[in-house]
Parts: structure tokens; C-alpha cells; sequence
């Protein structure tokens, strides 16, 4: 019996990444309400390329806080039983979270190119890769964590039944 909770077709939860997902975005927009708070901006995405160094190390913190969060609800939430399928799962939460809260700035600001791609923003850009970049190793983190909530039910499960088998 413990070996049906044990062997379940590892892949990846569209309804668990639809929960981390929303756990990211809004969690991003709490911590952007209480940047607006601090006065770090006013929440007007057209002043987004003048803000100082504060308002982008407060939204870094906020996005690869909000990311890590929703892997590790998307993880627990499709009850990942091995720390690889809960990176997996943080992977794509990530991935998924990145393109909704992109799709989200261009509708917000109604421009297409509002994240203008060119070689005169280098040093922005280099600086949202190195930020996005630590997202994704904190989703792979909270992708992990999360699958341990399942792994220890799993092992109690067998416990249990051992027991009762004894």
C-alpha cells in the first residue's frame, strides 16, 4: 500500500503553477503597495526608469521573496514527492510567473517596449538578468522545500502501515 502513495507519475501541475503564480503576483503587488508606503515611488510605472537604487533593491527583494513563495505553494500544493520534481515544479512557476508579471507591466504601462532591449540600458539589464537570475535559484529553493511537507507524509504513511503490518 505504501508503495501506491510512492510511485505516482512525477510531472508537472498546471493547477499547482496557476496557484504559485497567483501566490507570486500577489504577493509582489503587497510588497509594492508597501514600497508606495515608503514612499519609494508612487506607483506609476512611467517612473519606473528614474527611480534610485532603493526602490530596485526593495523590488529584487519583493520579486525573488514572491517567487520563492509561490514555488514552494505550487510544490506543496501538487504534493511533490522528491526534491528534483519540486525544482521542477519551482522552475516552472518561476517561468510562468516571469511571463505574467512581463505581460502585466506592458498592459499596465501600454507599451509593448516598456523593458526597451537595447545596448545603451546595459547596465539595467545586466542588472535584472543577475536579479532574475537569483528568482529562479530562489524558486528551485522554494520548489525543494516544498516537496519535503509531501516527502515527510509519504514517510509516515509507510510508518503506519508498517506498523500495522507488524
Amino acid at each position: 500500500m505504501a508503495q501506491f502513495f510512492s510511485e505516482r507519475q512525477s510531472r508537472v501541475g498546471i493547477r499547482s503553477v496557476l496557484a504559485g503564480v497567483l501566490v507570486s503576483s500577489s504577493l509582489l503587488f503587497l510588497l509594492g503597495a508597501l514600497a508606495g508606503a515608503f514612499q519609494l515611488w508612487r506607483l506609476d510605472l512611467t517612473e519606473l526608469p528614474r527611480l534610485g537604487l532603493g526602490f530596485w533593491l526593495f523590488a529584487s527583494a519583493a520579486w525573488i521573496f514572491s517567487v520563492f513563495c509561490g514555488a514552494y505553494v505550487s510544490s506543496a500544493s501538487w504534493r511533490s514527492s522528491s526534491p528534483r520534481e519540486g525544482m521542477i515544479q519551482g522552475i516552472v512557476t518561476w517561468s510562468a510567473a516571469s511571463l505574467a508579471f512581463y505581460a502585466w507591466s506592458v498592459l499596465a504601462s501600454g507599451n509593448f517596449w516598456a523593458f526597451e532591449f537595447s545596448g545603451g540600458n546595459s547596465g539595467f539589464l545586466f542588472a535584472v538578468f543577475f536579479g532574475d537570475l537569483i528568482a529562479l535559484a530562489s524558486a528551485v529553493m522554494g520548489g525543494r522545500w516544498g516537496s519535503y511537507s509531501e516527502i515527510e507524509r509519504i514517510q509516515q504513511e509507510e510508518e503506519i502501515v508498517h506498523h500495522l503490518a507488524a
